[in-house]
């Protein structure tokens, strides 16, 4: 399964528009995922960030549903990392986190961070490191308030 894509985060996706939505444009968001993960499947990310990004574009534009919007981002942060476009990863990834902590969503902000502090990892520079690290002991601190022990081992802890 493609990075930072989940069991939940698909059902997510197939779950009817909010309220007041039109339905037109679930099935061109679903379209651009399923492409998405087909492209990914077989190496070809930029093909995939494109079809990511095109259903960010629908998704903001026309659903309005930032948890989908979220969940999109939390997908483009590490295809943009596997790319070797470590920076635009993670800011993929932070607005999807902003969005988690407007939403009150503590278990996706502990998963976002996690997926942060990999990102950081990614690169061999101190300060990246040590944001990593950072990250992760977010991660770990919601885990433990959330008594969510396999999400705290999964975070460092």
């Amino acid at each position: 399964m493609p990075p930072g894509v989940t069991r939940w985060s698909l059902q997510r996706r197939s779950r009817v528009p909010a309220e007041g939505k039109h339905d037109m444009s679930a099935p061109t968001v679903q379209q651009a995922l399923a492409l998405y993960k087909h492209a990914y499947e077989q190496g070809q990310l930029a093909e995939a960030e494109g079809y990511l990004r095109q259903a960010l574009a629908i998704s903001r534009t026309e659903q309005g549903d930032r948890r989908d919007e979220m969940e999109i981002l939390i997908d483009l942060g590490p295809v943009a990392k596997e790319q070797g476009n470590i920076s635009m990863g993670r800011d993929f990834l932070q607005e999807a986190l902003r969005i988690a902590e407007e939403e009150q969503d503590r278990h996706r902000e502990a998963m976002i961070r996690i997926f942060l502090g990999d990102v950081g990892h990614a690169v061999q520079d101190r300060r990246w490191i040590d944001d990593a690290r950072y990250w992760y002991e977010g991660a770990l601190t919601i885990m433990r308030e959330l008594h969510d022990h396999e999400g705290a081992a999964r975070s460092g802890g």
